[in-house]
């Protein structure tokens, strides 16, 4: 999708101009730092994609993109860092990313996740009716075999985003549990537990 904004927030000087010309078809704001990132963040600036380093001064790539979230959930985000897939598959958990890169990264596969976050994020702008957008947790319950306790743990935690509620009935963005839920259940495969997915590395 050229012409769309990404907003990359990056300590590095040539990683920001690196980024800038790898990725000419989109429209690139650059920010030296998770504070500065915030301040062009709550401009009228319609940022389509947030891409933040992790390790960065003052502020966190992870404390940034949980900022952003509580600012405004649907906003598509994705944590960057040269640190291994397992820290920051659990970085992007803790802070509910859309997805993460490793540097260096593969730009042809760096744009294949640009691409379809951005579609997903355009396909929400649109007016769609609630309950298809969402899963009530009685549906995530039934649908991923877990019980009300484990919602409710993965809710609190802040893994699961409630959407909305309906009747008292509470409701979660369809997506973001599937990704979720996927996410989760490849890094207990590997070994992690409910403690090391909340920010440890115990197993």
């Amino acid at each position: 999708m050229a012409g769309e904004k990404i907003l990359l927030v990056d300590d590095e000087k040539n990683q920001r101009e690196s980024f800038a010309a790898s990725f000419d078809e989109y429209e690139v704001i650059t920010a030296i730092n998770g504070e500065e990132a915030l301040d062009i963040f709550m401009r009228p600036n319609d940022i389509d994609l947030v891409v933040a380093d992790m390790m960065m001064p003052g502020l966190t790539g992870t404390e940034l993109i949980r900022k952003i979230k509580n600012i405004k959930p649907g906003q598509k985000t994705i944590l960057m860092t040269g640190h291994s897939t397992k820290e920051v598959a659990i970085e992007a958990l803790r802070s509910n990313a859309d997805d993460y890169l490793e540097k260096p990264y593969d730009i042809g596969k760096a744009k294949e996740v640009f691409e379809a976050l951005l579609r997903k994020g355009k396909g929400q702008g649109k007016e769609k009716d609630i309950l298809n957008m969402t899963i009530s947790a009685e549906e995530v319950v039934k649908k991923y075999s877990l019980s009300y306790q484990t919602v409710n743990y993965y809710t609190n935690l802040g893994l699961f985003v409630v959407a909305g509620t309906k009747r008292n009935k509470r409701y979660y963005d369809a997506d973001q549990i599937e990704a979720r839920i996927k996410e989760i259940n490849a890094l207990r495969l590997k070994g992690y537990s409910l403690k090391a997915i909340r920010g440890g590395f115990d197993r």
